[in-house]
């Protein structure tokens, strides 16, 4: 048998009468009584360290005894319960730890499937979520660096196989429940450079060993030559030691200095205190009446006597900056900041990111580690255990445990670069997604999209996609509508789209009929209505009430600031009346030819320019005739009535023209486009036409042909305002 490119035999292999396993397929092995052995290895044989450790000893009696952890770990758990400091930072790391939660992972759903339902059996085997066995180990391996992970074996409440280990005749039972034991419980015996025995020691003097088999010990940080990895709050202590210890005396000076001593003085060098005048001395007697006094009374004293207070006065020493100074080695060796402690009062936004940043780092170090070990000790000893054969440990086989990102605004960037990165070609979808941390979509290759293999069935998760859901059939649907678009056209090539290039062709040659049919009618299309009062005319009577409203105000005509604010205003509606226009001219082109064609796209940038242009030479030209006139009728000398009266003459005398401009150009830009789609399905000239013909410029144009190949906007009508001629193919 082949594991790992080795192979392993037992050495009683020849003796015994080996019986194919039973493979189960497409379904979980269910818990089993008996299951026949596989011959499939439970373990790869460990290959021996040949280097010396800190625990290789030559003394035999020394190598026959159980050793003790390298570090105090019971006193990791002693100092969590009366440290907060310590209390905090293991809380809030295990929190974030487990905060997005983890999944199972692989490119084999079968596999995934089987380990969900091993550890669902182990659950309940042991009355132990699967949530709740990780959370222990993950907090373990943060508390002390360490765990000890207890595998307990049972056939019949197992859903596993029962294997041989390599070179052992007894098999090897499935396992049926994972127990953590605490590690500072936890003795090793070495046996030939390694450790052969795990034993756990209780208080009351129970002691149990462990087979090394049947046993996973989780590490971070293990010094070369060492068993027990290194907690990362064993250079803290004596920090914390010392910090408490300064706080003990900051709080006995506190109780030394809560109540004050007060001093009574009686007498002066000038007049000493002496004997009153029934004999008894000066202070005896302040003696009593202090003694005497009431607890909310008071004395009065006369210029001889003086009570003070004595205390500390500035001389004791001031223990703030010490405190803080351990404080904040305490706070940066437990893997935290002020700010995860919530003592963030001078940090801004930015600092804080940066602070809690570090905090991030260390727990997904620590969740990589656990990841490491249950992946190459858990999980896999569970798939050895399975029936899906002796490949069950290639890469396309493997399920392993993964977290969840807790870093959220970074891998918001991160998906969102990378994204970006794609979009411009950088990197490929596969790449994009296995940075992402997703594996690949498995798409249908031509052949099998031409042979009808590419159902929902083969590939779930392509036809799950936004382009397969949503995309595809709109850009479909719109094809049929607008056969002539590149739509259509890359549509017709793309092997996965059901529809072939001649159905498109079919529908192309319906609608291409119906426009030619359109075309050859000699009545013109209906123009498009017009709004009554549009963006422009809004905006030249909204500018008239303002300039009013000044003059009204200011009693004044005041020509620098009316002639910016109608310049701007004017200017300004361009954009929108702009836009207008180009609506125009898409439903014009419209009606002829395909709006998403390559040519209509590339030709918007030509007629945008042109109306622009137009628009911009006719509404400055109105605006500069507007101000003009401002400033030559309305006089400040005059009232206000008359100023304003004039105003409102000449803004009414040139609203007319913004009606026309609006009807003219809308109505062009409408022309235009039904032109250039003509040109562009291959019409060559149209010809100048209208029933009513009643203007000068049309009659003098009237039946002339107009080559399409060049021609501009000033050659499509309307000429002018209320002009009825357009461009027809025949007459």
């Amino acid at each position: 048998m082949k594991i790992f490119g080795y192979e392993f035999k037992s050495k009683r292999e020849e003796a015994f009468q080996v019986v194919e396993p039973t493979i189960v397929e497409d379904k979980v092995p269910e818990v089993k009584a008996i299951i026949v052995p596989s011959r499939r290895p439970a373990l790869v044989p460990p290959v021996r360290d040949p280097a010396l450790h800190y625990y290789s000893n030559t003394n035999i009696s020394r190598r026959s005894t159980f050793h003790l952890p390298e570090y105090d770990l019971a006193e990791i758990g002693r100092v969590e319960d009366v440290e907060s400091f310590a209390r905090q930072a293991f809380d809030k790391k295990v929190a974030l730890m487990f905060k997005e939660g983890w999944d199972l992972v692989g490119k084999n759903p079968k596999h995934i499937r089987y380990i969900q339902v091993r550890l669902s059996q182990i659950s309940q085997a042991s009355n132990l979520p699967t949530s709740a066995l990780f959370r222990n180990i993950g907090s373990s391996l943060i508390r002390k660096s360490n765990c000890f992970v207890v595998k307990a074996r049972k056939l019949e409440a197992s859903g596993g196989k029962v294997r041989t280990a390599p070179g052992k005749p007894n098999p090897l039972l499935p396992v049926a429940a994972y127990f953590v034991a605490p590690a500072e419980t936890i003795e090793y015996k070495v046996s030939g450079n390694k450790v052969s025995k795990w034993r756990q020691r209780m208080p009351d003097g129970t002691k149990k060993q462990y087979d090394i088999k049947n046993v996973i010990h989780f590490y971070m940080d293990r010094k070369e030559g060492f068993v027990f990895g290194t907690p990362s709050i064993v250079p803290v202590l004596d920090d914390i030691r010392a910090l408490r210890k300064i706080e003990e005396n900051i709080e006995l000076l506190v109780y030394q200095h809560l109540f004050p001593l007060f001093q009574y003085k009686v007498g002066t060098e000038d007049a000493p205190a002496g004997i009153t005048e029934a004999g008894h001395r000066e202070i005896d007697v302040v003696r009593q009446e202090i003694q005497f006094m009431p607890s909310e009374g008071g004395i009065v004293t006369p210029e001889r006597h003086e009570i003070t207070t004595i205390g500390s006065e500035g001389r004791a020493l001031r223990a703030e900056g010490y405190l803080d100074y351990f404080k904040k080695r305490v706070i940066s060796g437990l893997g935290i900041s002020a700010v995860d402690l919530g003592e963030g009062e001078t940090s801004n936004r930015a600092t804080a990111d940066n602070m809690s940043r570090n905090l991030i780092d260390s727990v997904k170090n620590v969740q990589q580690v656990m990841e490491s070990f249950v992946n190459q000790y858990l999980i896999n000893e569970l798939l050895l255990e399975s029936t899906f054969g002796d490949e069950v440990l290639d890469e396309e086989n493997i399920v392993k445990l993964k977290f969840k990102e807790i870093d959220i605004d970074a891998q918001i960037k991160k998906e969102t670069h990378l994204a970006d990165q794609f979009n411009k070609d950088m990197v490929t979808h596969d790449e994009g997604r296995r940075r992402m941390g997703y594996e690949p979509l498995i798409i249908p290759t031509p052949e099998e999209i031409d042979s009808g293999g590419d159902i929902a069935e083969n590939f779930p998760e392509w036809h799950k996609t936004r382009w397969k859901m949503f995309e595809m059939p709109k850009l479909l649907i719109q094809a049929l509508d607008e056969p002539y678009s590149a739509i259509a056209r890359g549509l017709a090539k793309d092997n996965s789209v059901s529809m072939t290039a001649g159905d498109f062709a079919e529908s192309g040659n319906e609608q291409q009929s119906k426009e030619l049919e359109l075309v050859k009618a000699k009545k013109p299309p209906p123009k498009p209505a017009v709004k009554k009062d549009g963006y422009l005319t809004t905006t030249f009577v909204q500018t008239k009430q303002d300039v009013l409203y000044r003059i009204s105000t200011k009693n004044r005509l005041e020509q620098d600031w009316i002639a910016a604010l109608v310049r701007s205003e004017l200017l300004t509606s361009v954009q929108a009346l702009l836009s207008e226009q180009m609506l125009a001219y898409r439903n014009g082109y419209g009606r002829y030819a395909n709006v998403y064609d390559l040519r209509f796209i590339e030709g918007t940038m030509f007629a945008r320019t042109s109306f622009r242009g137009r628009l911009e030479r006719y509404v400055y030209r109105l605006a500069e005739e507007v101000v003009s006139s401002l400033k030559r009728n309305v006089k400040n000398d005059s009232s206000p009535e008359e100023m304003i009266a004039k105003a409102r003459a000449i803004f009414d005398s040139f609203e007319f023209r913004t009606r026309f401009i609006e009807d003219v150009e809308i109505r062009k830009a409408f022309n235009f486009g039904e032109v250039i789609a003509q040109r562009d399905i291959g019409i060559q000239s149209l010809y100048v036409y209208s029933d009513i013909g009643n203007c000068e410029i049309g009659n003098a144009l009237k039946g002339k042909q107009i080559l399409l190949e060049n021609i501009t906007l000033e050659d499509v009508p309307p000429f002018h305002a209320k002009c009825s001629y357009t461009l027809v193919q025949n007459i």
